[in-house]
């Protein structure tokens, strides 16, 4: 079969091949590079000359209204011998943008943050699921949230404006978490499933970079874990100071989760549900006259931290309606962190094969 027919078949295969983006256009010269390699694993081009090509030429060069026009460079500087990274951020017009090339930075790592950080959307989506018979995935509620992409994290207890470096971990925080997330509650037989989408500005090209789902009972297990901690901790507080001492009367907790295989982590704030407290927030909410329309229940929030396991990946999901029982757990999640490298290896994954990549599970 000749070439010019093989590339056709590629390109009724896989759309993105034909694709103008720019976006699309960067991946199609990154997958390109690497296959250039011979058979020693050498590559063609000199890999710092095609790393600073593709910045300057997608980034440092390109005034799209649509990005910031901050730029971020990852230092690791070989004469400190210290490998743990900095990101400089610079403007684009800056005058102290380091120069192209400049070996204090990585290139490579520089063009794939600024690409996951300026050339892609996120959509979260968060729901309450179960499975029937056929292993099924059932959507019971499911609340979806334009989520940002940063190589830095804050402390969500506080919701305070420092911040300290999570990279290369990259941080999908959601601050207003406990505005957004106000009807989640999850049953003894039902599950939190969280789901992240990537895209590029036209939607193009979509990636799922993160699906996973853990069940009531482990949530329930490091929430009664957490509290009996707590509650023994607060305790002895007060028994030292003599009475001085006065805890924080909040039930909430925060649940730390493992990501599928190991990849990422997300955090989730947990209360227990009970139609007593859910009244009772609602009797406030008349009293005060604040709107009747959605969700009125309040809740104190405490924040602290435990463990978990989320489960494998989901099928394609349908939807049902189910009522939160006495037994119900409030979740609200408050982050979701990836490396940067699982990220791009989703997308490039998903450009190369679409076909064999990932499919939505929660729907768009």
């Amino acid at each position: 079969m000749d070439d010019e027919r093989m590339q056709k078949l590629k390109k009724d295969s896989n759309p993105y091949l034909s694709s103008a983006s720019s976006f699309l256009a960067m991946l199609a010269e990154i997958v390109q590079n690497d296959s250039n390699k011979t058979e020693e694993g050498c590559v063609t081009v000199a890999p710092i000359a095609f790393w600073t090509r593709l910045f300057a030429k997608f980034f440092l060069h390109v005034d799209n209204p649509s990005h910031d026009d901050l730029l971020f460079y990852v230092r690791k500087d070989p004469a400190t011998h210290n490998d743990k990274p900095d990101i400089k951020v610079f403007r684009r017009e800056s005058q102290r943008n380091p120069g192209l090339g400049d070996p204090a930075f990585d290139w490579t790592e520089t063009v794939y943050l600024n690409l996951i950080l300026q050339q892609l959307k996120y959509q979260l989506t968060c729901a309450i699921c179960t499975r029937d018979e056929n292993g099924v995935v059932v959507i019971h509620k499911k609340v979806s949230q334009e989520v940002y992409a940063s190589p830095s994290r804050h402390d969500m207890e506080e919701k305070g404006p420092s911040a300290e470096l999570s990279y290369p971990n990259i941080f999908f925080s959601i601050d207003s978490f406990d505005e957004i997330w106000t009807d989640l509650h999850v049953n003894e037989d039902e599950m939190v499933c969280v789901e992240i989408i990537a895209h590029d500005e036209n939607k193009d090209f979509n990636s799922v970079i993160f699906i996973g789902s853990v069940g009531h009972t482990a949530l329930h297990r490091a929430y009664s874990k957490k509290t009996e901690a707590l509650t023994t901790a607060n305790r002895f507080a007060t028994f030292m100071s003599l009475g001085l001492y006065k805890p924080n009367s909040s039930q909430v907790q925060f649940v730390k989760m493992v990501g599928p295989n190991g990849n990422g982590y997300a955090e989730m704030a947990i209360d227990l549900y009970t139609k007593a407290k859910d009244r009772k927030a609602g009797d406030a909410s008349s009293k005060s006259e604040s709107s009747s329309k959605g969700d009125s229940r309040h809740y104190l929030t405490a924040r602290t931290a435990s463990s978990s396991a989320v489960e494998s990946s989901l099928p394609t999901a349908r939807f049902s309606s189910r009522d939160p029982t006495n037994t119900s757990l409030k979740t609200q999640l408050t982050y979701v962190s990836l490396p940067w490298h699982k990220i791009v290896l989703d997308l490039l994954k998903t450009y190369e094969c679409p076909t064999e990549c990932k499919k939505p599970a929660l729907g768009p």
